[in-house]
Formats: structure tokens, sequence, C-alpha cells
């Protein structure tokens, strides 16, 4: 603010109570925004939660539907490493082995990934994100079946319920 100070002398620039005053109204604007913007992202999360959710749950009855089973929590019956929430080793996002290593040239494919939960901690993997609901009991011996999943929920405190 350009003018005289009270001594006479030419002052250029903002005095203290002046820059403390704008400091305050761009505080109080900022928190106004955020408590309006924040509820929209909780609301664009529980939505998106739902979203993934029931994309999962539509291509776990899909694979169910052509396979007369679910997918496979682990190994499958050859022994194959297929953790259902890697996206490069569910059966889900790659497809049912035909044998150890094996397989078909193109397997049916029901998902592109297994999407994280939008409301889990974003450092989190995708297996800390879902709790699945098992089919069978934990193998325990090599000849066992293995467990298999046929629904998942997410592990988010006030979420687990959907």
């Amino acid at each position: 603010m350009r003018g005289f100070s009270g001594r006479g002398v030419r002052s250029d620039g903002f005095s203290l109570v002046e820059l403390l005053i704008a400091l305050a109204i761009i505080g109080a604007i900022v928190g106004v925004v955020a408590s309006v913007y924040q509820p929209v992202v909780e609301e664009q999360r529980y939505d998106l939660l739902q979203s993934n959710l029931t994309a999962v749950r539509k291509a776990i009855f899909q694979f169910y539907n052509d396979n007369g089973r679910y997918p496979f929590f682990g190994q499958d019956l050859y022994g194959n490493d297929v953790s259902f929430f890697d996206s490069d080793r569910s059966e889900l996002t790659r497809g049912v082995s035909i044998n150890k290593g094996v397989y078909p040239p193109r397997p049916a494919k029901y998902l592109l990934f297994i999407p994280k939960d939008p409301t889990a901690d974003p450092v989190k993997t995708p297996a800390e994100h879902w709790e699945p609901s098992l089919e069978g009991a934990k193998p325990v011996n090599p000849g066992d079946p293995p467990q298999q999943v046929r629904d998942i929920k997410s592990r988010t405190a006030g979420y687990t319920h959907l």
C-alpha cells in the first residue's frame, strides 16, 4: 500500500497487520472449501468401492458359471501359484491353467486387473485391502483341494458391511 506513514516518510509495501488479515481471510476460505470438499471425496470413494466390489463379484459369478467352481486362493489343482489378489497370478485376470505352468493359448479372462479398495491405505497391497470369503478348509496335506474365493469384502473400518 503506497502512502505516507505516520512520520511523514513514504512507505512501500504492506504492513504486518495487513498481511495477517489477508492470511486470515485466505485461511477462512480454505477451511470452508475443505469442509465442503471432504464429504464429496468420501462419497466418491464409497461409490468407487461399491463399483469395484460389483465388478469383482460379477467376475467371480461368471467364473463359477464357466468353470463350475470358484477361483482358487493360493494354489490350483496343479500346484500353480494363483494368488487371488495379484493381477499377474489371479485366475480372474490370467485364466485357468490346464497343467503345471501351462495356460491355454486364449484363456478366458474375467478382469483386466484386481482393483484396489479406494477407502484403504494406498500403500497397502490388494491382498491387504480385501477380505476373502473362502470355501473349503485350508489345505493341510499336498493332496487336499485348494481353497476357493466365493466373495470379497473391504477390510477398511466402516465399509466392511458392503
